[in-house]
């Protein structure tokens, strides 16, 4: 990661519109309420994550973007490169280009939760 985002401040309604992820405010509900009952030993699933994500109120209107991100391995033991990227994701919004409209990039990455989480809690992500 860098250590400073592309964009500072991008509106959620720009990342809907603009970057093409249309189930975020969804997305980041869901992913709120799950993780708001904490070390609950029956993790929430159907309609009971669905209520209560339905009440998550973002007292934010923007968030940081950041258009690169990399995966690296380091190296500290001296045997090989120093530092090798493993893997990256891209994301670019659309732009106008004089009086083209250039489409939205947006790579896709799945990200384990660990061993808890279940594949039913990436619905919409």
């Amino acid at each position: 990661m860098t250590k400073h985002p592309s964009m500072r401040a991008v509106s959620i309604q720009k990342l809907i519109e603009d970057y093409g992820a249309t189930h975020f405010r969804d997305a980041l509900a869901h992913y709120i309420a799950h993780h708001s009952q904490g070390n609950n030993p029956v993790p929430l699933r159907g309609q009971a994550l669905e209520n209560l994500a339905h009440n998550v109120h973002f007292p934010f209107s923007k968030l940081p973007v950041f258009h690169k991100i990399k995966w690296c391995s380091i190296d500290a033991h001296g045997h090989g490169e120093a530092h090798v990227t493993l893997d990256s994701v891209h994301s670019k919004p659309q732009q106008r280009l004089g009086s083209r409209l250039v489409a939205h990039r947006s790579d896709t990455a799945l990200v384990s939760l660990g061993e808890d989480s279940y594949t039913n809690d990436l619905k919409g992500t």
